[in-house]
Protein backbone atom coordinates (compact mmCIF):
# COMPACT_ATOMS: atom_id res chain seq x y z
CA UNK A 1 0.00 0.00 0.00
CA UNK A 2 1.34 3.60 -0.78
CA UNK A 3 0.45 6.38 1.44
CA UNK A 4 1.16 10.03 0.77
CA UNK A 5 1.49 12.08 3.95
CA UNK A 6 0.72 15.63 3.67
CA UNK A 7 0.80 18.55 5.74
CA UNK A 8 -0.16 21.50 4.40
CA UNK A 9 -1.78 24.09 6.76
CA UNK A 10 0.67 27.00 8.40
CA UNK A 11 3.96 26.81 8.77
CA UNK A 12 6.82 24.13 7.62
CA UNK A 13 4.44 22.32 4.51
CA UNK A 14 5.62 18.79 3.34
CA UNK A 15 4.81 15.77 2.36
CA UNK A 16 6.14 11.94 2.97
CA UNK A 17 5.66 8.46 1.45
CA UNK A 18 5.17 5.03 2.92
CA UNK A 19 5.33 1.85 1.02
CA UNK A 20 3.92 -0.99 2.11
CA UNK A 21 4.45 0.65 5.74
CA UNK A 22 8.16 1.62 5.37
CA UNK A 23 9.15 5.50 5.20
CA UNK A 24 10.60 6.15 1.91
CA UNK A 25 10.57 9.46 1.42
CA UNK A 26 9.98 13.10 3.56
CA UNK A 27 10.32 16.64 2.45
CA UNK A 28 9.96 20.10 3.70
CA UNK A 29 8.80 22.37 1.10
CA UNK A 30 10.90 25.27 2.04
CA UNK A 31 13.93 22.93 1.08
CA UNK A 32 12.72 23.61 -2.50
CA UNK A 33 11.46 26.73 -2.73
CA UNK A 34 14.19 28.55 -0.01
CA UNK A 35 11.33 30.50 2.19
CA UNK A 36 11.82 29.55 5.73
CA UNK A 37 8.97 28.03 7.37
CA UNK A 38 6.99 28.39 4.07
CA UNK A 39 3.98 29.51 5.80
CA UNK A 40 0.78 28.98 3.55
CA UNK A 41 2.27 27.36 0.56
CA UNK A 42 1.04 23.80 -0.66
CA UNK A 43 3.91 21.48 -0.53
CA UNK A 44 3.67 20.77 -4.09
CA UNK A 45 7.24 20.17 -4.71
CA UNK A 46 7.83 18.27 -1.50
CA UNK A 47 5.18 15.84 -2.94
CA UNK A 48 6.82 15.12 -6.48
CA UNK A 49 10.19 14.43 -4.93
CA UNK A 50 8.44 12.09 -2.43
CA UNK A 51 6.95 10.96 -5.50
CA UNK A 52 10.28 10.61 -7.56
CA UNK A 53 11.97 8.78 -4.70
CA UNK A 54 9.39 6.29 -4.80
CA UNK A 55 9.49 5.80 -7.87
CA UNK A 56 5.88 6.17 -8.53
CA UNK A 57 3.18 8.34 -9.94
CA UNK A 58 0.03 9.77 -8.86
CA UNK A 59 -2.03 6.79 -9.87
CA UNK A 60 -0.19 4.21 -7.58
CA UNK A 61 -0.91 6.36 -4.57
CA UNK A 62 -3.67 4.13 -2.28
CA UNK A 63 -4.43 6.67 0.15
CA UNK A 64 -3.52 10.00 1.22
CA UNK A 65 -3.11 11.43 4.74
CA UNK A 66 -3.65 14.77 5.32
CA UNK A 67 -2.40 15.96 9.40
CA UNK A 68 -4.74 18.23 11.05
CA UNK A 69 -4.87 19.09 14.62
CA UNK A 70 -8.33 19.77 14.90
CA UNK A 71 -8.23 20.87 18.84
CA UNK A 72 -4.96 23.31 18.31
CA UNK A 73 -6.70 25.00 15.54
CA UNK A 74 -10.83 24.76 16.44
CA UNK A 75 -10.68 28.00 17.57
CA UNK A 76 -8.61 29.78 15.21
CA UNK A 77 -10.79 28.70 12.02
CA UNK A 78 -13.93 30.70 13.18
CA UNK A 79 -11.83 33.94 13.89
CA UNK A 80 -10.13 33.56 10.71
CA UNK A 81 -13.27 33.17 8.68
CA UNK A 82 -14.79 36.33 10.26
CA UNK A 83 -11.89 38.07 9.66
CA UNK A 84 -12.08 37.33 6.00
CA UNK A 85 -15.53 37.70 5.64
CA UNK A 86 -15.09 41.27 7.66
CA UNK A 87 -12.56 42.21 4.99
CA UNK A 88 -14.44 41.67 2.06
CA UNK A 89 -17.42 43.24 3.30
CA UNK A 90 -15.83 46.35 4.02
CA UNK A 91 -14.12 46.15 0.69
CA UNK A 92 -17.65 45.84 -1.26
CA UNK A 93 -18.90 48.46 0.78
CA UNK A 94 -16.04 50.92 -0.05
CA UNK A 95 -16.03 49.73 -4.01
CA UNK A 96 -19.33 50.15 -4.45
CA UNK A 97 -19.92 53.73 -2.43
CA UNK A 98 -17.04 55.26 -3.75
CA UNK A 99 -16.32 53.98 -6.93
CA UNK A 100 -19.79 52.53 -8.68
CA UNK A 101 -18.73 49.28 -8.10
CA UNK A 102 -21.10 46.47 -6.89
Amino acid sequence: MNILGISAFGQNPAACLLVNGKLVAFAEEERFIRIKTAFGKFPQQAISYCLKEGNLSVNEIDEIAIGWDHAKYSAFIPAFSAGVWLRYAFLRRYSSSHRGII
